[in-house]
């Protein structure tokens, strides 16, 4: 008998010390992601995690935007991209049963220095059992400098043009 608990005693040491490893790896991979990781609860619109990078990426820390209003996050959206962010709440309001739905938007948002910077979001709303939106969970990756170079190339085809 007692060797059989000895037995099952160093199994669940071992099972304890790769789930420490598991956590470990993954908190390495969040805390050096160069991605926003994100998860917003639908029903308050609140941030319920955000990656560190978001320090890096746009100067505010996760606890910032932890304790902001919903309101307040659309504010840091470009004027221009806010009525974008109007339509993708409507629609999330009113999914498609029995559909997941996973989308990419980009817009602008602005920095803690007040410059704006382009995002690339790509989420996957998650339901409850009832079919509501209750979460919504994604990765926000900076584009900046990709649309920086689109502007360029699209500046030059039209010049190119005129002559």
């Amino acid at each position: 008998g007692g060797i059989v608990i000895i037995e099952e005693l160093t199994e669940l040491e071992k099972i304890k010390d790769q789930y420490a490893e598991c956590q470990k790896g993954l908190k390495d991979i969040l805390l050096n992601a160069r991605e926003i990781l994100y998860k917003v609860n639908c029903r308050t619109g609140k941030y319920e995690y955000m990656s560190h990078s978001l320090t890096e990426v746009l100067g505010y820390l996760p606890e910032e935007i932890y304790i902001m209003e919903p309101e307040a996050i659309k504010d840091l959206l470009h004027p221009e991209d806010r009525e974008k962010s109007n339509v993708i709440i409507a629609r999330l309001i009113q999914p498609e049963p029995g559909k997941e739905v996973k989308r990419v938007i980009d817009y602008r948002i602005r920095h803690k220095n007040g410059s704006y910077r382009w995002f690339s979001d790509k989420y996957t709303v998650l339901f409850d059992d009832q079919g509501l939106p209750e979460y919504i969970s994604g990765n926000i990756i900076d584009i900046t400098k990709f649309k920086e170079a689109e502007d360029l190339l699209r500046n030059a085809a039209h010049s190119e043009n005129k002559e």
